[in-house]
C-alpha cells in the first residue's frame, strides 16, 4: 500500500486537466488514457499529455488553455513530445521511492484543474498505442510520437531543466519594446514578436504603411499560432506599440486600429 504521502493524484479519469507549478510556471497535463495490464507491478497506467501553452499566471478558465498542441522539450530530450505512461501497482500517480528526486515531493504540488473532452486530434499527431510494450515510432520531422515510460518524478526534473534553460536564455534577452514580457513570456516569442514589430518599423514608404501593417500583424498571428502566448495584456501592448510606429509611418490612429482589428488572430 503506497503510503498517503507518496501519492501524487488518484481516482483519475481520463479528461482529467491537472497543473505543476515549476519555477514561475504552470505547466497543465491532460489523462488521455487509462490502461491495465496483468503486470501486477504495472497494472494501471495513466497516459499523459502536456501541453505547449504553458502561464506565468494561473488561468481563471479553461477557456484559456490550448488542449491540442503538445510540449515539446527544448532544452532536454529533444525530438520528443512531453507525453508520458505513468505506471503503478495501484490506480493513482506516486513518488517512486526507488527513484532519485524525492526532494521534489514537497517542492511541487499537482493541482486538479477541471475534467475537459480530450482532443480528437492532437499537435503534432501522437500514437495511440496504449500497451505496455510500446515501440517507437517518428513523424515526418523526426520527433517521437510514442509515449515514454516516465516516473512523475522524472517528469519533475525534465520540467526543471526546461526552466533552467528558459532562464538562461531570458537573462540573455534584451527586450527593445516590451520589457516587462520578460517575466512571464518565453524569450524566444518575444524576439520573433519584437523582431517582426521592428521590420515593420524600419520601413520607410509612406504609401505601403497600411500593407505592411498587415503583413506584420499576420507575421504575428503565425507566430501566435505556434506558441498560444499572446494573452489580453500581450495583445494590448502590441496594438499599443503598433499604432505608435504606425502614425510615426503617416497612418491616423484609426486608420492603423482598422487594419489590426481587421487582421489580428490574437
Amino acid at each position: 500500500m503506497t503510503p498517503i504521502d507518496d501519492i501524487v493524484a488518484e481516482d483519475l479519469k481520463p479528461g482529467d486537466v491537472f497543473y505543476v507549478k515549476v519555477n514561475k510556471t504552470f505547466y497543465f497535463l491532460q489523462v488521455i488514457h487509462a490502461a491495465e495490464t496483468q503486470d501486477q507491478l504495472n497494472r494501471f497506467g495513466y497516459f499523459v499529455v502536456f501541453f505547449e501553452k504553458t502561464f506565468r499566471k494561473l488561468p481563471e478558465s479553461a477557456k484559456e488553455l490550448d488542449l491540442q498542441r503538445i510540449y515539446k522539450p527544448k532544452y532536454i530530450w529533444k525530438k520528443t513530445i512531453l507525453f508520458a505512461g505513468i505506471w503503478n501497482s495501484e490506480p493513482n500517480i506516486k513518488f517512486r521511492t526507488d527513484l532519485m528526486y524525492q526532494e521534489m515531493k514537497s517542492k511541487y504540488k499537482l493541482i486538479f484543474f477541471d475534467n475537459l473532452k480530450v482532443s480528437s486530434s492532437f499537435n503534432p499527431e501522437i500514437s495511440e498505442d496504449f500497451s505496455y510494450n510500446v515501440q517507437c515510432r517518428t513523424n515526418d520531422e523526426g520527433i517521437d510520437i510514442t509515449y515514454n515510460h516516465l516516473a512523475w518524478q522524472v517528469i519533475l526534473w525534465g520540467l526543471e531543466q526546461e526552466e533552467k534553460g528558459k532562464t538562461k536564455k531570458r537573462s540573455s534577452t534584451i527586450p527593445i519594446y516590451f520589457k516587462d514580457w520578460l517575466e512571464y513570456v518565453e524569450p524566444e516569442n518575444i524576439v520573433k514578436t519584437e523582431k517582426t514589430i521592428s521590420t515593420f518599423e524600419q520601413g520607410t514608404d509612406q504609401t505601403g504603411a497600411t500593407k505592411e501593417l498587415k503583413k506584420c500583424v499576420l507575421a504575428i498571428n503565425k507566430i501566435d499560432g505556434k506558441q498560444s502566448f499572446i494573452s489580453t495584456i500581450e495583445a494590448e501592448a502590441i496594438i499599443d506599440k503598433l499604432i505608435e510606429i504606425a502614425s510615426g509611418r503617416g497612418l491616423n490612429e484609426a486608420e492603423a486600429e482598422k487594419v489590426i482589428e481587421l487582421h489580428r488572430e490574437w
